[in-house]
C-alpha cells in the first residue's frame, strides 16, 4: 500500500549532535526501509532560527531537494512574524516560484505566538493562496493546540494541520480543537494509540493523517509511529485515507492514486 508521511524533516546543517543530510540520502534511506513512498518534509534548519534571509535561503534548498527527488518529496517552506510585511512576499515567492506545498511553523522552537500581531500576514497570506499550515504542537507556552485553535477559527478557509496530535500531553486539546474548527486537520506523530483511536471515532477519519516526525532519529521511530495507526483495526479503505489518501487532499499534492 502507498504512504505518504505527511510530517517529515531533512537537515542541512547539524544540530544537537545529529547528522547533516544536506543532500537528502539519509531521509530517502530511510523512507526506503521502511517502504514508505513519499514525504512532506521541512527543513529543521530553518526551524531553529528566525533570521529572515537565512529562512529564504533553506526554503530554497527545500525547494531544490523537492526537484531532485521528484514525486517522493514534497517541501515545505518556513517564515517567522519578526520580519513583518516581508513575510507575505517570501510565502507567495514559496508557492508561485519555489513550488512549495505549504509552510511549517514551529512557535516553540522559533519563540512567537500566534497572537502576535504581525502572524496575520502569515495566515492571511497562506490562506488566500491556499498554503496548508502545518504546526508543530503539544508544548507550551508558545504550541498548545487551542492556541492554534483560536487561528483556525480566525481563518475558516485556511487549512491547519497539528503536526503532533497534541503529543501525549494535549492530545484531549487537540481533539477539541478539531472538533470546533473544520478546517483542523492531525498528524500523528506523537499522538498516543488511545488518542488515535478516540479522534478517528469523533473526527471521522478523513482528517486523520500518518506523520512521522523523521529526521530526527532511525528508522525505527518511523516504523512505530506507523504501527500505531496500522494497529487501529480500520478497513481497508479508511487506511487508505490515514496513510496517503488525505496527506494527498490536504496538501494539494497531485499524486495519481490510481
Amino acid at each position: 500500500m502507498r504512504i505518504i508521511d505527511a510530517h517529515s524533516h531533512v537537515m542541512f546543517g547539524s544540530w544537537m549532535g545529529s547528522i547533516p543530510d544536506p543532500e537528502g540520502k539519509k531521509l530517502i534511506k530511510e523512507l526506503e526501509t521502511c517502504n514508505i513512498s513519499s514525504a512532506v518534509i521541512s527543513a529543521i534548519d530553518s526551524l531553529i532560527t528566525t533570521d529572515f534571509k537565512l529562512q529564504q535561503k533553506i526554503n530554497e534548498k527545500v525547494s531544490a531537494l523537492q526537484n531532485k527527488y521528484d514525486k517522493i518529496l514534497y517541501g515545505l517552506g518556513t517564515v517567522t512574524p519578526n520580519a513583518g510585511k516581508k513575510v507575505a512576499m517570501e510565502i507567495k515567492r514559496c508557492k508561485e516560484k519555489l513550488g512549495l506545498y505549504g509552510l511549517k511553523l514551529h512557535t516553540w522552537l522559533q519563540a512567537f505566538s500566534v497572537m502576535a500581531k504581525d502572524c496575520d500576514y502569515i495566515f492571511k497570506t497562506a490562506s488566500e493562496l491556499g498554503m496548508p499550515i502545518l504546526f508543530h504542537d503539544g508544548t507550551p507556552p508558545y504550541s498548545t493546540p487551542l492556541q492554534i485553535a483560536h487561528i483556525a477559527h480566525k481563518y475558516p478557509n485556511l487549512k491547519i494541520i497539528l503536526g503532533h496530535g497534541g503529543l501525549k500531553d494535549m492530545w484531549i486539546d487537540a481533539l477539541e480543537a478539531a472538533k470546533k474548527n473544520k478546517n483542523i486537520y492531525i498528524a500523528t506523530c506523537g499522538t498516543p494509540y488511545l488518542g488515535i483511536k478516540t479522534m478517528i471515532k469523533e473526527l471521522g477519519i478523513e482528517r486523520i493523517m500518518f506523520g512521522s516526525d523523521s529526521g530526527f532519529a532511525d528508522a525505527s521511530q518511523t516504523i512505530y509511529q506507523l504501527n500505531n495507526v496500522k494497529k487501529q483495526n480500520l478497513k481497508k479503505a479508511e487506511l487508505e485515507l490515514a496513510l496517503y489518501k488525505n496527506a494527498n487532499r490536504i496538501f494539494s499534492l497531485n499524486q495519481n492514486l490510481e
